[in-house]
């Protein structure tokens, strides 16, 4: 799993762009025995300039990462879509179907809030859902337009 994930590199993100970047790593960690991730896209991905789509892919990135190091998760998705078309928000959701956690009792370390910050840096939206036992879904919004 590790080697999985340190091989990730955003050689593709500039070749090929996000979508192909997101691709990419999802297929690969889908490669990891007992372990499923799935890439959804609703809504075509728009035209970020490159610090945001590397930002969105070490956000990513960085959930993947917590998912299968914390979660214990056989089950996790990543799915894009604008949330709304008036609001010009585009919504990457992560979801597992791992242990799960108390978000606002736990010691959530750096990462969590660094991601956090990330997101609200880029002038978004940023939301923890999880619960002992049920899993988790990170869910970033990013303006687009």
């Amino acid at each position: 799993m590790r080697n999985v994930l340190n091989n990730l590199k955003p050689e593709v993100l500039e070749r090929d762009g996000l979508e192909a970047a997101l691709r990419e790593m999802t297929e690969n960690l889908d490669q990891i025995d007992g372990f499923s991730c799935r890439l959804v896209i609703e809504d075509d991905v728009p035209s970020f300039d490159e610090t945001v789509e590397l930002n969105i892919y070490r956000l990513v990135q960085e959930c993947l990462t917590n998912v299968v190091k914390h979660a214990g998760a056989q089950n996790s998705s990543v799915r894009l879509t604008k949330k709304d078309a008036r609001d010009g928000m585009y919504m990457i959701a992560v979801k597992d179907d791992g242990v799960g956690f108390f978000p606002k009792k736990e010691n959530l370390g750096v990462g969590i809030p660094s991601m956090n910050d990330r997101v609200r840096m880029l002038g978004g939206k940023f939301d923890v859902y999880s619960m002992e036992g049920k899993g988790t879904e990170v869910i970033m919004e990013i303006p687009y337009q």
